[in-house]
């Protein structure tokens, strides 16, 4: 009969095909988005600041990682040791997301693993023993390699593969950016203070922040491009 739900917009109704994604399951689009209309969703604008989080604190931890855990008195080849550990623990991230990314939505994921990162951020303030240093070392690699893997993934499964590549080409230098930002204030920080906790202390906020708009990023519904009426039609 032509009829649609309350509130929806007649002259642009929410595509079928991407509700009919909206099912139990990970959501993936059968559509394929154009640029432009992934660059004017909300959603993506909610995914993009999270770099800022995860992605900006794993830059400020490998530039000052080294010399924070010798501030705390553990020897160049220990401290070099836990950085190592970052590293081969976000192997973890990348198994965990291949084993569960189809069964469980990445963006709730994603919310786990920055909330990991940022705990082994705070952790890592008061790594004055070997055992606490190991721990904030795994805690931050494996939330960090799930978090960036999933960010990958959620923009594919949310706009299509055709779109993805020009997609990750604008979205990843943004992130770049803004994670190359933290390093230098870190160090102004330190040079003012003597300590990088406050630096750690924020990049952990901004981790747990990250958390709550993965998980206001709900798939979004692209809209259908509205059919034009001939002018014959009207005046029939």
């Amino acid at each position: 009969m032509g009829q649609l739900p309350d509130g929806d917009d007649p002259a642009n109704p929410p595509s079928a095909a991407n509700e009919s994604r909206r099912g139990g399951g990970v959501f993936k689009t059968t559509e394929e988005w154009t640029l432009g209309e992934a660059l004017r969703s909300p959603t993506l604008w909610l995914l993009v600041p999270t770099y800022i989080g995860f992605f900006m604190g794993f830059f400020v931890y490998v530039a000052h990682g080294i010399s924070h855990l010798e501030g705390l008195g553990h020897p160049p080849a220990e401290a070099a040791r836990s950085l190592a550990l970052i590293f081969g623990s976000s192997l973890i991230g990348q198994v965990a997301v291949a084993t569960l990314g189809d069964r469980i939505e990445p963006r709730f994921l994603s919310a786990v693993a920055v909330c990991l990162y940022g705990g082994g951020t705070l952790l890592a303030i008061h790594a004055t023993d070997v055992t606490t240093m190991y721990v904030y070392a795994i805690m931050m690699g494996s939330g960090f390699g799930t978090a960036f893997t999933c960010l990958m993934t959620i923009q594919s499964n949310y706009y299509g593969p055709k779109v993805y590549p020009a997609l990750l080409g604008i979205t990843t230098p943004v992130g770049t950016i803004l994670g190359a930002l933290g390093p230098e204030l870190a160090g102004r920080y330190f040079d003012r203070y003597g300590t990088y906790a406050g630096a750690f202390e924020v990049v952990a906020a901004l981790c747990f922040i990250s958390a709550v708009m993965y998980l206001l990023a709900v798939p979004p519904v692209r809209r259908a491009p509205a059919k034009s009426v001939s002018p014959a039609a009207e005046t029939t």
